[in-house]
């Protein structure tokens, strides 16, 4: 076999490799995504944020914060993308993701911390790189994902920034609305705390 023909070959069947792998990363984008039930992600990636308040945060955002509070006292839009057991870089990507995005109309960000353990990775604080694995076909997501994992040679395969998604889990979910850990930031005050409150009736 002479060398230009091998060069040609070899030339083929990367090209059929990478044409195969687009292929299945398409097919793969399709599934995990039709059968995903946080799709939150999808707005900073589509660059459709749009909201004038958006939230950063772990649990203590997605638990505690209500942004319909601020919808209905402010009169504004509000979005959170709070999510549990992540850490300040997660928050700091998903912040780079939002003003990426040369229309966006945020004006004030919330990121509450009340922890130290926040700002190092943990059994329960770590950097969710598994909330990216779902957009993987979105170049932002994708070079995230490389970024923050050891570079090899199958870090040049669409598909396999896919490795990390319960397939199996998201079809036997498909249809099921799951359930958002959340509880009320207000809370009306006691008796007592009325009470320390009230002006003197002489005042």
């Amino acid at each position: 076999m002479g060398i230009k023909k091998f060069i040609s070959l070899t030339a083929l069947f990367i090209a059929l490799v990478f044409s195969i792998d687009f292929l299945a990363a398409e097919a793969l984008s399709h599934f995990v995504i039709k059968h995903q039930t946080d799709k939150r992600l999808e707005r900073l990636l589509d660059k459709k944020e749009d909201s004038k308040i958006v939230v950063f945060g772990s649990s203590r955002a997605a638990r505690n914060i209500i942004t319909k509070m601020f919808v209905d006292s402010l009169g504004t839009t509000a979005y959170n993308y709070g999510s549990n057991g992540s850490n300040i870089d997660y928050h700091e990507t998903l912040l780079q993701y939002l003003v990426n995005n040369e229309n966006c109309q945020t004006k004030l960000i919330i990121l509450p911390l009340d922890e130290c353990e926040e700002f190092f990775d943990g059994m329960a604080i770590t950097y969710r790189l598994d909330k990216l694995y779902p957009w993987a076909n979105y170049a932002m997501a994708r070079a995230t994902i490389r970024e923050r994992e050891p570079l090899t040679y199958l870090s040049l395969s669409k598909s396999y920034s896919y490795k990390k998604c319960d397939l199996a889990t998201l079809y036997a979910s498909r249809g099921t609305i799951l359930p958002v850990d959340t509880c009320l930031l207000y809370t009306s005050p006691s008796p007592r705390d009325r009470q320390k409150s009230r002006m003197p009736s002489s005042a």
